[in-house]
């Protein structure tokens, strides 16, 4: 909706730093953690991307046609 998402920004914050934690931890528990935790946060960015590209796809394809998805049409 384009507006102020105070979830949006309290979940980063405490995402994020929960993140870096647990990365830094099981760097140090795991033998092979570094290359597992590269591989992971690899594929995860990689899966993104192939969301994002899919929906903006599509949402240029409907306002092509002159069509809006709305709830009520699906």
């Amino acid at each position: 909706m384009r507006r102020y998402n105070p979830g949006l920004y309290t979940s980063l914050a405490l995402f994020l730093l929960w993140g870096v934690f647990l990365l830094v931890y099981f760097n140090g528990v795991v033998r092979y953690g570094l290359l597992f935790n590269v591989v992971g946060v690899l594929v995860g960015v990689a899966l993104h991307a192939i969301i994002i590209g899919y929906l903006m796809r599509r949402r240029g394809r409907l306002l092509a046609s002159g069509r809006s998805q709305s709830p009520e049409g699906a």
